[in-house]
């Protein structure tokens, strides 16, 4: 199973890498999880008032250091979780 990465870029555009990755099946396995994690940050930050829509991402990267899909936490709200794959932008 390939190992992604899920990077999150945070509302002041500073990058918080992951540096264990985890594995998945494949790249559409990985976009479900980022959606999962993309709520739970939002949920906890939606605890400490921090608004819903400050700009904030999840960057997932490939085993080669691609970054092959761009989560806005926008669509984590505009979306249920089995919904994913038309939210996030594939890079290519």
């Amino acid at each position: 199973m390939p190992r992604y990465f899920f990077h999150y870029r945070d509302t002041n555009d500073q990058l918080v890498e992951d540096r264990l990755g985890s594995l998945h099946k494949n790249l559409e396995a990985a976009e479900r999880e980022a959606q999962l994690v993309a709520e739970e940050i939002l949920t906890e930050e939606f605890t400490q008032a921090t608004p819903i829509f400050a700009p904030r991402c999840l960057e997932i990267e490939d085993e080669a250091g691609r970054v092959v899909l761009y989560l806005p936490f926008w669509a984590s709200i505009a979306a249920p979780p089995n919904a994913a794959s038309d939210q996030g932008f594939a890079l290519n």
